[in-house]
């Protein structure tokens, strides 16, 4: 089961985009496997099934244009690494 997420900014224009792709040939778990198409989930599903430890290998690619898409996307990263919301919620763990 291959499942991918794409996470990139509302405008095109901003410039940068992720790619999240986990590679996991365990069994089948809520997602239906049994389809051969590519299939929608949420992002909780997507969460609880591909992105646990031991759940697969997983990638990430990113990309930019220009050095404005390059500073967004790095203060992006920088959020993620320490775990920062801009909402107050600092350091909290979900």
């Amino acid at each position: 089961m291959i499942g991918m997420l794409e996470i990139a900014p509302l405008h095109a224009s901003d410039g940068w985009r992720l790619t999240v792709v986990v590679e996991d040939e365990s069994a089948p778990r809520a997602v239906d496997a049994s389809s051969s198409g590519e299939q929608s989930i949420d992002l909780n599903t997507f969460y609880r099934e591909f992105l646990r430890p031991g759940q697969g290998t997983a990638s990430l690619t990113a990309e930019v244009d220009g050095p404005e898409g390059e500073a967004h996307l790095a203060r992006l990263l920088n959020a993620i690494e320490t775990n920062s919301h801009p909402n107050g919620h600092r350091g909290r763990k979900h």
